[in-house]
């Protein structure tokens, strides 16, 4: 008995129809970008970002999207940027 799959589906309220369509979404979300960037960040510095770092990663993922989303530059991005180099003095509360 062949029974069709419905790949229909509703990502943040936006709709998707199979697989391509969620390809589209993830490539097209700044969101995606923001948290990739972010987690990435965390991940290489064994950290989570501080206050004052925020504004840079936003960059980052800006120029991430620019530049066609492609993964080795923004790995590059990261270790190229000086958190990665040097020990950041712990935050104030």
């Amino acid at each position: 008995m062949d029974v069709p799959i419905d790949s229909t589906g509703i990502i943040l309220g936006d709709e998707v129809m199979g697989a391509k369509d969620v390809g589209q979404w993830l490539r097209d979300s700044p969101r995606l970008k923001e948290c990739l960037t972010k987690q990435l960040f965390r991940y290489a510095n064994g950290r989570d970002e501080l206050t004052g770092e925020l504004g840079e990663l936003s960059r980052i993922a800006k120029e991430f999207g620019n530049r066609g989303n492609i993964i080795k530059l923004l790995v590059l991005d990261i270790v190229a940027h000086q958190s990665f180099r040097f020990v950041a003095p712990p935050e104030q509360e």
